[in-house]
């Protein structure tokens, strides 16, 4: 889908050298496209173009001199010199440039520079949002609020490893306790008891003490 290029009535009319009243004429008649209180330049001005008979085959295109031209496109005299250089500005001989070709040229022109400045805002704004979300979240890090990878990896082996040796140190804490007990709900007390030690222990984790920063 082609973009918009919205421009406002003053522009519209001095493009087209036509009064508000012919323009108004020209949206009844579908010849120009409007939008709300704007005009869509670029459909607007070709369809204009063909309904004058610009685009056809014919000897019809004006004549206009550099003034004229560049009062219509909104240029000085000098840019409609510079970009006759350029082929945009269609020049028949000196000071003589052929009107309707060379709006068309030069809308041609603008669309592709506003192409072009627009996809080069989105790759700025990406990069923008890209160096942003990096800071945040290396402030994060900063804030001990995020982990690297590795870091949190190395906490969980240590929390395994602690966890396992004093899983494997247990039968040897509360063996000379249970040897001196007969009773076997207070034996199995015992034991809940240790056990929920260490699952306490392992539940409240602390990764403060142990994360490691470079």
């Amino acid at each position: 889908m082609e973009k918009r290029y919205l421009v406002t009535k003053d522009i519209m009319t001095k493009m087209l050298e036509v009064s508000e009243r012919q323009l108004a004429n020209l949206v009844a008649s579908e010849v120009i496209e409007k939008h709300g209180d704007r005009y869509n330049l670029i459909p607007s001005v070709k369809k204009y173009m063909e309904f004058k008979g610009a685009l056809r085959k014919d000897t019809s295109n004006e004549v206009v001199n550099a003034k004229t031209l560049g009062a219509i496109l909104g240029i000085s005299d000098r840019t409609v010199t510079e970009l006759a250089l350029k082929k945009i500005i269609v020049r028949k001989s000196k000071d003589s440039y052929i009107r309707d070709e060379s709006i068309l040229n030069y809308i041609e022109y603008i669309k592709t520079n506003l192409d072009k400045n627009a996809d080069g805002r989105v790759q700025e704004l990406n990069k923008k949002t890209y160096e942003a979300e990096l800071k945040q979240l290396k402030l994060k890090e900063l804030k001990k609020e995020l982990h690297r990878t590795d870091v949190v990896k190395d906490i969980i082996q240590r929390m395994i490893q602690n966890f396992k040796g004093k899983c494997l140190i247990l039968p040897s804490k509360v063996a000379p306790t249970l040897s001196l007990v007969e009773d076997r709900e207070k034996i199995e007390e015992i034991l809940r008891e240790e056990i929920y030690s260490v699952l306490k222990e392992l539940s409240e984790w602390d990764p403060e003490k142990g994360a490691i920063y470079d």
